[in-house]
């Protein structure tokens, strides 16, 4: 639940730094085109996850059948833990890439002087949205699990 929490939550927080961002520099961009490409992004790093998770699935179970040290499953585990956000990785591509090509809407004279600044913009914005979810997903996953362990603030 924090997991998928978190990242609706990052999108939530994200969204008008996109939006202001393309506005800031120079595109004519719509609240819904910015969703569009967000979207796009998290579409990117579900199918990146789907088709990265049946080697790691494989991976593990070969540990576990094998019995390998304790060591080298925990390593496995905490390797599970980190994936999404391995391949949450493509998806912060492919939202750069998707704002960097709609400099290609933009007047040819003004595309030279503004896409340089689209570019550094969009990829500090991606950035800032590959540093906001986890931050986001652990502060959900700590307060739920006060919350079910009935330590309530």
């Amino acid at each position: 639940m924090a997991y998928t929490l978190g990242l609706v939550m990052a999108t939530g927080v994200c969204l008008p730094s996109f939006y202001f961002y393309s506005l800031l520099a120079g595109i004519r961009v719509s609240a819904l085109q910015v969703v569009g490409q967000v979207m796009k992004g998290k579409a990117a790093t579900s199918m990146m996850l789907l088709g990265v998770l049946p080697s790691y699935v494989a991976v593990v179970l070969g540990a576990i059948v094998f019995r390998f040290p304790h060591d080298w499953l925990r390593l496995a585990l905490c390797l599970g833990l980190v994936l999404p956000f391995i391949a949450g990785l493509w998806g912060v591509r492919a939202i750069y890439l998707g704002f960097v090509r709609l400099a290609d809407t933009m007047a040819p004279e003004r595309r030279c002087q503004r896409e340089c600044l689209l570019r550094r913009l969009t990829l500090a914005c991606a950035g800032c949205y590959a540093a906001v979810s986890p931050v986001m997903i652990y502060t959900l996953w700590v307060y739920f699990a006060d919350l079910f362990a009935g330590r309530s603030n």
